[in-house]
């Protein structure tokens, strides 16, 4: 990596993984029982991603708002244990405390957006230097992409899926096709009974998932009471959204 930095090379999986391949040392990283490339997508998940910046962010903004706040209600708890000469007064002395805490941190008013910004001309927009987006699966599957894999009933979409997921999870190659990114993924079904989703995975049983690739049961779900998947449900999305993002599962 220090290598990388050296040369002004971008430092990221991918190009660390090519210049041990490069050296012939990427089969001796991670120890025997563990392809290099594994090793590798193993330890970068131990660190946030960049393209995660804004929900750390948020997460530290929220502590220490609350951290603020507790700061807030200890003192004014500590003033309800001395003599109140007027209630009236220190009600809004107590109000004007919160009122300070929640309005300095962005709890109280949300800005517009500038769209200003945003809308641009089109000659300006092709100019501006967007970060490449990575590809998970050569050549077919990539970051930033929505992809629709269709077939008749019965000819073995979901074997299909749930192969592609191990391979991409492992860093193996599927087919024809080889996992340039491993990836964590999500399977999520909406349909099957969960002891069939189970069974069809077992087919798969592979030791460096375990690890990489998660599973979303509606059947499941709806088991424990909670209420099924469901996209046209802003709170929904917003509860999945902030798990794949703490997860960090990008596929």
């Amino acid at each position: 990596m220090l290598d990388l930095q050296t040369k002004g090379e971008p430092v990221d999986l991918v190009t660390v993984c090519a210049l041990l391949k490069d050296r012939g040392q990427l089969k001796n990283v991670g120890g025997p029982d563990m392809r290099g490339e594994v090793f590798l997508a193993t330890l970068s998940e131990q660190v946030g991603y960049a393209t995660n910046g804004p929900y750390y962010a948020r997460l530290v903004h929220e502590k220490a708002v609350l951290r603020r706040l507790l700061d807030c209600t200890r003192e004014i708890s500590s003033a309800c244990l001395s003599p109140v000469e007027n209630v009236g007064d220190f009600l809004q002395l107590a109000e004007s405390k919160i009122f300070d805490v929640t309005s300095s941190n962005g709890f109280r008013k949300s800005k517009k957006p500038d769209f200003e910004k945003i809308i641009t001309p089109a000659q300006d927009f092709t100019k501006i230097e967007f970060p490449p987006k990575k590809t998970i699966l050569f050549p077919w599957v990539s970051e930033c992409s929505i992809i629709m894999i269709y077939g008749p009933r019965g000819v073995g979409k979901t074997m299909f899926v749930i192969g592609l997921l191990d391979a991409i999870t492992s860093g193996a190659t599927f087919g024809p096709w080889e996992t340039i990114t491993p990836t964590r993924c999500l399977y999520l079904d909406g349909e099957m009974p969960a002891q069939d989703t189970a069974e069809r995975f077992n087919f798969w049983a592979n030791g460096n998932r375990a690890e990489q690739l998660f599973i979303y049961s509606d059947a499941h779900a709806h088991s424990l009471g909670i209420p099924g998947a469901n996209l046209f449900n802003e709170k929904w999305r917003q509860a999945m959204q902030e798990i794949l993002l703490r997860k960090g599962i990008r596929l």
